[in-house]
C-alpha cells in the first residue's frame, strides 16, 4: 500500500510464524467467502479446521511475553466460554417429536440431561460452532499477533481484493443468467448471488466491503499529498475501483434495504469530502478527483441500469419507509414467538436452530397460517433469535464480546479524531451500523462470512490504524509537504 500504510519501522521482523499466521488469516477469509459463503454442510468442517489451525498458529506466533496478554484479554475468555456453551448444547442434543396418547397431542422428548444446555439436532447445533469458532479465532489472531498492524493491513487488503473478485464473479453469473453455484450446486428460490445461497447475506457482506473501501479512499483523500506520490495514489485508485465494483454488484442481488443503505454510504462519503474538505488539495488534484468521481458515478449508474433492468426498478418501487414498517408488521409475530421461547427457556435457550422446531407451539394469530411458508423458519431479527437459541447465558457472552471489540474500536476512533484516519473509522462504523440496522428486520448475521467480516473490521481497523503511529505518520507527511 502507500507510504503511511506500510508497517512501522519498529515493527518486528517478519518471521516464519508470522507469515504462516498471515496466510492462515487470508485463507480463512477467502475460503469462507467462496465456499458457498460458509453455508454448505459438507464444507463447514474444513472451515472449522481452518479456525482451529489459526488458533494454533496464533499460539506459535506469540513471543516476548505476549502469552500473558492473550490470557488477560477478556475477548479470549468470553469467546471460549461461549464456545463451551455451544459445545455442551451440541453434545447434549437429541429431542424428538412423538405423539402423547395420554394428552392426545404431539410433544418433544426431554434432553438427555435436562438441566444442562441442550439442542434438538446435533448436526444443526454443531453448525453454530462452525460459524463462531473461526470468527473468534480471526479476532484473536489480529488482537494478539506480534506484528498486529502488519497482519491487520494485509488482512484488510486481502478482504477487499477478494470481495471485489467475488462481486465481479457475481456480476458475471448474473449477466449470464446462471442460477447454479459453480455449475453444480443450486442457489435455490432465486436467492442465489455469487457464492452466497441467500442474496441478503451477499449484500450485507458487500455493504461492509463498500464501507471499508470508501473509508480507505476518504483516508487517502484527506492527505494533502494524495496525488503527488504515485504509490499513495495507486492504492487510492484501487480503493476507488473496489468501491465502484462492489457498489454496482449490490444492486443485482435486489436487496432493497441494502441498496438504500449503500446509497446512503456513498452520499455520506461525498458529503463528508466535499463539504468538510473542499480545498484540501491543489487545484489540479481537485480537478482530477472531481473528474474521477463524475466518471465513477456515470459508470455505476449505467451498469446498474443495464444489469438491474426492470427487476431492479420494480423492486425499488414504492416508499422504502412504508416497506420497512410493513416488514416489521409482517414479522412482529416471529419476534414475539422468539421472546416467549426465551421466557420459557431463559437460562440456556433452545439450542442452535431450535427456534424453528418450537415455532408451531408459539405462533399466534396470522402466524399459524404462515409457519409452513418459505422463510418462516427464522425470526428475521438476529438479536431475538440468538437470545431464544442461546439463552441469557449465551447471549450475554456474545454481547459482552461484541462490546469489548466495539469499545476498542470507538476508543481508537475517538483518539484519531481530527486526523486522516478519522474518516476511515467513520465510514467503517457506518457500514457496521447499517448491517446492524439490517439485522433488525432480517438475518444477515446468520452467515459465517458476514460474522467474520464484522469481526475483521472491529479488530483490524484499530490495529491497522494505531493512534500513535497514525500521529507520527501524519507529522512526517506534513513535514514532507512543507519541504
Amino acid at each position: 500500500m502507500g507510504r503511511t500504510s506500510s508497517p512501522p519501522r519498529d515493527a518486528p521482523r517478519t518471521s516464519a510464524s508470522h507469515t504462516a499466521l498471515t496466510i492462515g488469516v487470508c485463507t480463512l477469509i477467502g475460503y469462507t467467502a467462496w465456499a458457498w459463503s460458509g453455508l454448505g454442510a459438507w464444507i463447514e468442517p474444513l472451515r472449522f479446521g481452518l479456525g482451529c489451525l489459526l488458533l494454533i498458529l496464533t499460539l506459535f506466533s506469540l513471543r516476548n511475553g505476549r502469552l500473558p496478554r492473550l490470557t488477560r484479554d477478556p475477548y479470549t475468555w468470553l469467546g471460549l466460554t461461549f464456545l463451551l456453551l455451544l459445545a455442551v448444547q451440541t453434545w447434549n442434543s437429541g429431542r424428538y417429536l412423538y405423539f402423547n396418547p395420554v394428552g392426545e397431542r404431539w410433544m418433544y422428548t426431554t434432553a438427555p440431561i435436562p438441566w444442562l444446555p441442550w439442542s434438538f439436532d446435533r448436526v444443526e447445533s454443531m453448525q453454530m460452532v462452525y460459524w463462531f469458532l473461526p470468527a473468534w479465532a480471526l479476532g484473536l489472531a489480529i488482537r494478539n499477533a506480534p506484528d498486529a498492524r502488519g497482519l491487520a493491513w494485509r488482512a484488510l487488503l486481502f478482504f477487499v481484493v477478494n470481495a471485489t473478485a467475488l462481486a465481479l464473479f457475481g456480476l458475471v453469473q448474473h449477466v449470464t443468467g446462471s442460477d447454479i453455484v459453480y455449475g453444480f450446486s443450486e442457489g435455490g428460490r432465486g436467492h442465489f448471488y455469487a457464492s452466497f445461497g441467500y442474496r441478503n447475506h451477499a449484500v450485507a457482506y458487500l455493504l461492509l466491503v463498500l464501507a471499508i473501501a470508501l473509508g480507505y479512499l476518504a483516508y487517502r483523500l484527506r492527505q494533502r499529498w494524495f496525488m503527488a506520490d504515485t504509490r499513495v495514489a495507486t492504492d487510492g485508485w484501487l480503493a476507488a475501483t473496489a468501491a465502484l465494483v462492489v457498489f454496482i454488484a449490490i444492486h443485482p442481488a435486489l436487496g432493497r434495504v441494502a441498496i438504500v443503505l449503500a446509497w446512503i454510504l456513498v452520499l455520506l462519503f461525498l458529503a463528508g469530502y466535499f463539504l468538510r474538505h473542499p480545498y484540501s488539495h491543489a487545484p489540479a488534484a481537485r480537478l482530477q478527483i472531481a473528474i474521477v468521481l463524475l466518471l465513477g458515478t456515470g459508470i455505476a449508474l449505467s451498469w446498474i441500469a443495464i444489469i438491474g433492468g426492470d427487476a431492479l426498478f420494480r423492486r425499488m418501487e414504492g416508499s422504502f419507509v412504508d416497506t420497512f414498517w410493513t416488514n416489521i408488521g409482517n414479522r412482529a409475530w416471529m419476534w414475539s414467538a422468539a421472546i416467549r421461547m426465551w421466557e420459557d427457556h431463559m437460562l440456556w435457550g433452545v439450542g442452535g436452530w431450535g427456534y424453528r422446531y418450537l415455532l408451531p407451539l408459539y405462533a399466534e394469530g396470522a402466524g399459524l397460517l404462515e409457519i409452513h411458508l418459505p422463510g418462516k423458519a427464522n425470526a428475521h431479527n438476529d438479536a431475538v433469535q440468538f437470545l431464544a437459541e442461546f439463552g441469557t447465558a449465551g447471549f450475554s457472552l456474545l454481547l459482552a464480546a461484541t462490546i469489548v471489540l466495539t469499545g476498542r474500536f470507538i476508543l481508537a476512533w475517538r483518539q484519531a479524531w481530527g486526523r486522516p484516519a478519522a474518516a476511515l473509522y467513520a465510514m467503517t462504523a457506518g457500514g457496521l451500523f447499517f448491517v446492524g440496522l439490517h439485522s433488525l428486520v432480517d438475518l444477515p448475521l446468520r452467515n459465517a462470512a458476514v460474522l467474520q467480516a464484522v469481526t475483521l473490521l472491529l479488530t483490524a481497523v484499530p490495529a491497522a490504524w494505531p493512534n500513535a503511529q497514525d500521529a507520527r505518520s501524519t507529522a512526517r507527511n506534513r513535514r514532507r509537504t512543507r519541504a
